[in-house]
Order: structure tokens, then C-alpha cells, then sequence
């Protein structure tokens, strides 16, 4: 598959990346919250991009791409992607108290609101 990323252009493959990684030790970044599935193993999809485009020669640093990068690539080369890590309290909002106005401390949350 054909990846142009911030005008630098290369040819990379499920199978080579697999193999790339397959032995490849990175570890788990607690700040991490999009993984990459390779191998039965869950891979911080940043970290494993940066391993490859490090392996390519490409020159491209962590700091020259996104997660949402390395995430768009590993989907369309055909890997799993999976999200873990901290929930929003934003999401939980209104979730779990009886009775009250959900809408409402959502908004306050939002704000600061006591």
C-alpha cells in the first residue's frame, strides 16, 4: 500500500509490518488510548507507526505525525484497532444520579459548576 504522509511517500504491507513488530518490544503507554492489534498483541498505535517509519527509513519522528495517523494507516492495511484507557467524566454525566436534570449537570460539570 502506497502511504504519503506530510509529503514523504513509501510502500509498506500487513505482512512486512507484522513482521517488523512481531518481535518488537514497545511498551505500554499509559497515555496511550488507541491500540494497535498485531500478533494478539496490543501495540500504543503511535509507538508501533514511529517503529515502522524508524524501520523504513523515512525519516519521520513521533513528533511528525498523529495518533489519528497511525490509526487511519493500521485500518487501512487491515489491522484491528482498539480504544481503552480513561472514560470521560463527561460521558457518565447524569448517568448514575436518581432523579435531577442529567442535561443540566452535564452543563455544570462542563463548566466547573459546583
Amino acid at each position: 500500500m502506497q502511504v504519503v504522509l506530510r509529503r514523504k511517500g513509501f510502500e509498506v504491507e500487513k505482512k512486512e509490518v507484522e513482521e517488523l513488530l512481531k518481535n518488537f518490544s514497545i511498551e505500554d503507554d499509559p497515555q496511550a488510548t488507541y491500540y494497535v492489534v498485531i500478533g494478539g498483541r496490543e501495540l500504543p498505535a503511535k509507538k508501533a507507526l514511529g517503529k515502522v517509519f524508524e524501520a523504513k527509513g523515512t525519516g519521520l519522528t513521533l513528533l511528525d505525525f498523529t495518533t489519528q495517523d497511525a490509526v487511519r494507516i493500521f485500518r487501512r492495511l487491515g489491522f484491528e484497532i482498539v480504544k481503552r484507557g480513561k472514560e470521560s467524566i463527561l460521558e457518565l454525566a447524569g448517568v448514575i444520579k436518581a432523579g435531577g436534570n442529567a442535561v443540566e449537570d452535564k452543563r455544570k460539570l462542563y463548566e466547573g459548576s459546583p
